[in-house]
């Protein structure tokens, strides 16, 4: 029996990507889709589970998918990615200890830095553990199970991020190529397909 902790992925990808213009879930980069890309690495976490919220065009989006998930529609997405995690965290089995929360545009992510991040909270999991990059400290990050009534509180077009900011017990392991999303299409990589 492994005793290491088990922990949720989820992935907010309910969002109509207005600035973009067009999903960014479906946006292909050597051959694989965003969303399918970052479930790749979500996976190489091993999770208990791996959850996908889903809002504008849930269907197309969801058919899209290569991966064994649980699908989680979030009805309100247009409130603003609130709504999204809220939908996610609602969905966590209850032998979790914490959820790692990630989101489909961070076309510079790596599984090794997803590895220090789950390491680093197997270490101290009453702590969250979260990327930090630019002046900024966000997701990819493990929450542990503690903070999620507290998440579930957060409103409007916000994550976790103001309460990252605003508490002491965070660990935030540096990812500066993460400052890098893609909202616009002149941010799209080179190799864009």
């Amino acid at each position: 029996m492994n005793n290491r902790l088990q922990h949720a992925a989820i992935i907010l990808a309910a969002g109509a990507s207005r600035r973009l213009g067009t999903p960014k879930q479906l946006v292909s980069i050597n051959n694989e889709t965003l969303l399918n890309r970052t479930l790749r690495l979500a996976s190489s976490t091993h999770p208990a589970q791996l959850l996908l919220v889903l809002g504008y065009r849930a269907d197309e989006i969801y058919a899209s998918v290569k991966h064994n998930v649980e699908r989680v529609e979030c009805l309100d997405w247009q409130t603003g990615m609130s709504a999204s995690l809220r939908a996610g965290l609602q969905h966590v089995n209850a032998d979790c200890a914490g959820a790692l929360i990630m989101l489909c545009d961070q076309t510079s992510l790596s599984d090794d830095h997803l590895k220090v991040l789950l390491e680093t909270w197997m270490h101290q999991p009453g702590c969250a553990v979260a990327s930090g990059y630019g002046d900024e400290i966000g997701v990819p990050a493990f929450l542990p199970r503690s903070w999620f009534a507290e998440l579930n509180d957060v409103r409007g077009d916000q994550g976790a991020r103001q309460l990252l900011r605003s508490r002491s017990d965070v660990i935030q392991i540096a990812a500066p190529d993460l400052v890098h999303d893609i909202d616009f299409v002149h941010e799209l990589p080179t190799n864009f397909s």
